[in-house]
């Protein structure tokens, strides 16, 4: 017998199950009422065509064919549909007349190509076996092809429904669960979705939501719009603040972020928003506030009756001796205890102008002004008491146009400064060959003015560093506010400049305001940079 041909049928084609059967003697495949009978078919021709076939009707599962393979023949131990036969534990053997003594056998497939096997396959098989030579098996190839297709699109479609049914359920269950509020709304902006958190934040159940204008739910319907607005515009807007009115008509604070929704192919369809409550967090959050300001009054009152309890002791202290000098009759101890009185009084004067300037968020009165003029008048104001204490003060600095900027304010934090530096030369012992010195200096650059306050006194030690703009904190033995610096940098932070500064413990130190150089043209009236 000729040996199957592995390779002249690759693609074997197939035959309808309902062919006329050929004899008597065993159940015959045919139509009408045997057509559930199932094919015990064997195949003769193990080559590819054959391997491919197994695998199609057997790995693949093409059950609803009814289809037993009960045998394989070809005459090359090595073929492929002979060592996927074996593999498969289905009979094989070389003399394809064997496969006729297999039980229930009813079918022959013959895959060889060769006309000769299929002379022989048509005078020797059994008469109740029925037949398909190489040549019409295309046409059972196609019909298990067919199934094949079918089966795996029905499985496709069982995957797709099961796939969109948990897609469903996911997406319900967020709607269900979700701890947020979250309302969908068509083009016309009636409500589609409102899920159970909406209920339980706005007290509205969902049935009585769907269908109603979302605007019904806005203290503000013109807000909505607006917001709208800038979600067409954005595509999104993330943690807009506002308000809705619950079924209580209560106010209830939310954070919204509404997003356009749109279909499959990108048209817009309406929007989604998801809010969350935030009454409650803004309530704990005014109520913080509330706890911090009044923690800040304390702290403020607590220090302030301290520097004030400072400044009683050393008017008691001065009372006194002007008691005790009147009674004596000691013209010098009366003198004394004035001086210290005075000092008393300075002190509460200064602290009465700090609390003010501190405690008061005011706007700078701008006015054309030429700073190194304000500088001048301002270390004139104390040249003349530090000259008397040995300590010399010096200006120097650029000439230019006039400013916009507050000269009171200025002129204060400028005050502060050289006070600090004067304090800092009173409380050094210097050698012989040093003299205690401040230095007053303004400058313009880069279009700023900067006023330079520099002196050779004690300088700052660095655990004093951290402390040094703290409220109501002083290192001065003569007995300061301990607001000084805090509002210098006030004042400079109102006029949109900074403070600098920088110390060396025992070598003195070297404060600075930068101010912007606002210039004001005379025409117009506008401002500029210098």
């Amino acid at each position: 017998m000729p040996s199957g041909d592995s390779n002249q049928e690759n693609s074997p084609a197939s035959a309808s199950k309902h062919s006329t059967p050929e004899g008597s003697g065993g159940p015959a495949i045919r139509r009408g009422t045997q057509a559930q009978v199932p094919l015990k078919m064997a195949i003769i021709g193990g080559g590819k065509a054959c391997d491919d076939l197994l695998t199609l009707l057997i790995e693949e599962h093409v059950s609803p064919l009814n289809i037993e393979i009960l045998g394989v023949s070809d005459p090359n131990p090595d073929a492929p549909g002979l060592i996927h036969a074996r593999r498969l534990s289905i009979y094989t053997t070389a003399d394809f007349k064997k496969l006729y003594d297999l039980s229930g056998l009813n079918f022959l497939i013959e895959l060889t190509g060769s006309n000769a096997v299929r002379e022989q396959i048509i005078k020797t098989k059994p008469l109740e076996v029925s037949f398909m030579d190489h040549r019409s098996s295309r046409l059972l190839w196609d019909l298990l092809q067919i199934n094949t297709e079918k089966c795996q699109l029905q499985l496709e479609e069982i995957a797709l429904q099961e796939e969109v049914r948990q897609h469903k359920e996911y997406l319900e269950n967020i709607l269900i669960n979700s701890s947020d509020m979250i309302i969908t709304t068509d083009l016309e902006r009636y409500i589609v979705t409102f899920n159970p958190a909406g209920e339980r934040i706005l007290g509205y159940s969902p049935e009585e939501m769907r269908g109603k204008k979302v605007e019904e739910l806005w203290i503000n319907p013109e807000e909505r719009e607006r917001l709208l607005s800038e979600v067409y515009s954005k595509g999104a807007v993330n943690n807009f603040p506002t308000t809705l009115i619950a079924k209580n008509g209560q106010g209830v604070d939310i954070s919204l972020s509404l997003s356009l929704l749109r279909d499959n192919a990108g048209q817009i369809i309406g929007t989604v928003g998801i809010s969350k409550d935030i009454t409650e967090e803004n309530r704990l959050r005014r109520q913080l506030i509330e706890n911090e300001r009044l923690a800040a009054i304390g702290q403020t009152v607590a220090e302030l009756a301290h520097c004030i309890k400072n400044i009683l002791n050393g008017l008691k202290g001065g009372s006194y001796l002007i008691n005790v000098g009147l009674k004596r009759k000691e013209n010098g101890m009366v003198d004394e205890g004035w001086k210290t009185v005075q000092k008393g009084i300075s002190r509460i004067s200064r602290l009465s102008l700090d609390m003010l300037n501190y405690s008061h968020d005011r706007k700078p009165d701008l006015q054309a002004t030429d700073p190194l003029l304000l500088a001048k008048e301002t270390t004139e104001m104390v040249f003349q008491a530090a000259k008397m204490e040995g300590i010399e003060i010096s200006l120097k600095g650029q000439e230019g146009p006039a400013v916009l900027l507050d000269p009171t304010q200025i002129g204060r934090a400028l005050l502060n400064l050289i006070d600090n530096a004067i304090d800092a030369c009173r409380e050094k012992i210097y050698l012989e060959n040093e003299k205690p010195q401040v230095e007053v200096e303004v400058n313009r650059s880069g279009g700023e003015i900067r006023f330079t306050v520099r002196d050779n006194g004690m300088g700052i030690d660095p655990e004093v560093r951290d402390q040094l703009f703290k409220r109501f904190y002083s290192t001065k033995e003569s007995g300061g506010t301990g607001l000084g610096l805090p509002v210098t940098q006030k004042i400079v932070t109102e006029h949109q400049g900074s403070l600098k500064w920088e110390s060396l413990p025992g070598k003195g130190s070297a404060f600075s305001l930068l101010l912007p150089g606002y210039l004001k043209d005379p025409s117009t009236g506008k401002t500029s940079k210098q």
